[in-house]
Formats: structure tokens, C-alpha cells, sequence
């Protein structure tokens, strides 16, 4: 299990760096839509992947008792219900973006979600990674 949380940890951080960077530079060529169709399902296997993570996480502070509220008991709680609203904005725009089409599914208002989601997937995806490095070394 260390070797699969390693492994997990570091294509994590690889995958939020990948998506930070097609972020970036996504606006600046013609053919970026190209990328994302590869990104969104690697994207939902990840989002899935924290999901598991951030849960587990939870439930072990969850578990722990005591009366006081401890750093590690907010960041898990925080990180699990942040994961779940990631999870349901990315499957209602891509699935919407997959009915109606790419290029119907355009507007402003889209492309704002979009950019909040790559946005806390970048962020979700790296702290997630980084805990499970982290706490290989404990």
C-alpha cells in the first residue's frame, strides 16, 4: 500500500501541474480543446481518486475523538467537502459539455465554471498528493 500511495502521490502532483499548465496556455493556440478532450477523463479518474483519499483521510480524524479541533481534523474536512463540490461542478459541466457538444457549451458562464474547476482540481489534486507523500514519511 506505501508503494501505490507513493505512486498515487506523484502522478497527482503531475497531473495538477499538467492541468495548470494547459490552464495557462490553453488561451494562447487554436487547438487546445484537443488537450482537454484528453484531460477531462484522466481529470475524473483523479478527482475520484482524491475523493477515495480525502475520505479516508476524514475518517481516520473523524474516528481519533477528542474534544478539541486539531489543524489536521479542519484540512481534512475542508479538503474532503472542497473534493465532493469539485466532483459534482466537473461531472455536471463535462457531461453537459459531452450531451450538447463542445461548441455549443461555449458561453462565458461555461468557461467560468471551467476555469474554477481546473482552478481547485489543480489545488485539490496537489495538496492531495502532497498529503499522501507526506504521510509515508510519518
Amino acid at each position: 500500500m506505501e508503494s501505490l500511495k507513493r505512486i498515487i502521490g506523484i502522478v497527482h502532483i503531475l497531473a495538477a501541474f499538467a492541468v495548470a499548465l494547459q490552464q495557462m496556455s490553453a488561451p494562447t493556440w487554436e487547438d487546445s480543446g484537443m488537450v482537454w478532450d484528453f484531460l477531462n477523463p484522466v481529470m475524473f479518474v483523479f478527482i475520484a481518486l482524491a475523493l477515495i483519499f480525502n475520505f479516508m483521510r476524514k475518517r481516520e480524524n473523524d474516528s481519533a475523538g477528542g474534544s478539541s479541533v486539531t489543524r489536521e481534523y479542519v484540512e481534512s474536512n475542508v479538503l474532503f467537502y472542497l473534493t465532493a463540490a469539485l466532483a459534482i461542478l466537473f461531472v455536471y459541466n463535462w457531461v453537459g459539455e459531452l450531451t450538447r457538444g463542445a461548441e455549443e457549451s461555449r458561453g462565458t458562464l461555461t468557461g467560468i465554471v471551467w476555469t474554477y474547476v481546473n482552478i481547485t482540481f489543480i489545488l485539490i489534486s496537489a495538496s492531495t498528493g502532497a498529503h499522501l507523500l507526506r504521510s509515508l514519511s510519518k
